[in-house]
């Protein structure tokens, strides 16, 4: 490897260094979260059907529910989508708005394992796996960040 800002190409004259700063790690974690929180979505969806037939919900609970297990799934998607191109595009922006929606995500998923007004064992298994899912996402996609800015600084 060429320690120079242009390196030697095979086909003579020089080539820019593009140095890759995707996270592999990050990317599969936000692959399986995809794909955890479709099935997890689609679990909850006959979950709330079940819990409407067999437990007798006060007032309006049920249909707030509902609608915040909504307002968390488009919530999520975003962040997902954000999170992941900006990874694969090394462009900060979209990884940090991906990391501020981490925030709210992190309130929803605290609110489905602990606040609801009936929660099953099966969803605390959905709940907490999703919160540890996010940790990693966070913790990996804030590495990520920094290296992002200290590439930048270097440059």
């Amino acid at each position: 490897m060429c320690a120079l800002p242009t390196c030697p190409s095979i086909t003579g004259g020089y080539r820019p260094i593009v140095a890759t700063l995707s996270s592999l790690p990050l990317q599969m974690i936000f692959y399986f979260h995809a794909w955890f929180f479709s099935v997890s979505w689609l679990a909850e969806i006959l979950l709330f059907v079940y819990k409407n037939v067999i437990l007798p919900y006060p007032g309006r609970n049920l249909q707030g529910e509902v609608v915040f297990f909504i307002f968390l799934f488009l919530l999520e998607l975003s962040r997902l989508f954000l999170g992941s191109q900006g990874n694969i595009t090394q462009h900060k922006v979209p990884l940090i708005v991906s990391l501020l929606l981490s925030l709210p995500v992190l309130f929803s998923y605290l609110y489905l394992v602990l606040w609801q007004t009936y929660v099953l064992r099966v969803e605390l298994i959905i709940g907490y796996w999703g919160l540890a899912m996010l940790a990693m996402e966070v913790l990996l996609g804030g590495h990520l960040l920094f290296k992002f800015i200290r590439f930048d600084q270097v440059l």
